[in-house]
C-alpha cells in the first residue's frame, strides 16, 4: 500500500502533498503482522484535487488486498476546503444590504477615508 502510495507521488499535480504514518504494523520484524494500519493525509490547493487523489489513494489500497489476498478498512476522518461558500447566509445579507441601502458619508468622512488611504 505505502509502496503505490509513493509511485502515486509522480502522477499528481506538484502542488499536491500525500503524507502517511504506519500507525500499526504489527509486532516482530520479518513476520507478516495479523493486521496492519496507516493513516493518510492528502493536501492539495483545491478540494477536487484532495478528492482525485483520495480516491486514487483507495484504488491502491484495493490493489494492494489483491495483491496480499487480504481485507481493507477504509475510514475517511475529515476534510478541509480552499472555500465553501455559504449561499443562503449570502443571499440574506445581499438582501439585508438591500433594503438598507449604501452609507451616507460626509464630506469630512470622506476626507478622512482620503488621506488615510495613502
Amino acid at each position: 500500500m505505502n509502496v503505490g502510495a509513493n509511485y502515486l507521488r509522480e502522477h499528481v499535480i506538484d502542488a499536491a502533498r500525500i503524507h502517511y504514518t504506519i500507525t500499526n504494523a504489527g509486532g516482530a520484524p520479518n513476520i507478516v503482522p495479523k493486521e496492519a494500519e496507516s493513516w493518510y493525509f492528502v493536501r492539495a490547493p483545491h478540494r477536487k484535487d484532495v478528492e482525485e487523489i483520495t480516491e486514487r489513494l483507495f484504488k491502491i489500497a484495493q490493489g494492494a488486498t489483491l495483491m496480499t489476498e487480504t481485507t481493507v478498512e477504509i475510514e475517511v476522518l475529515g476534510g478541509c476546503y480552499e472555500l465553501l461558500p455559504n449561499d443562503v447566509l449570502f443571499e440574506l445579507t445581499y438582501k439585508n444590504m438591500e433594503e438598507i441601502g449604501a452609507p451616507a458619508y460626509t464630506e469630512e468622512e470622506l476626507q478622512f477615508a482620503k488621506e488615510i488611504s495613502v
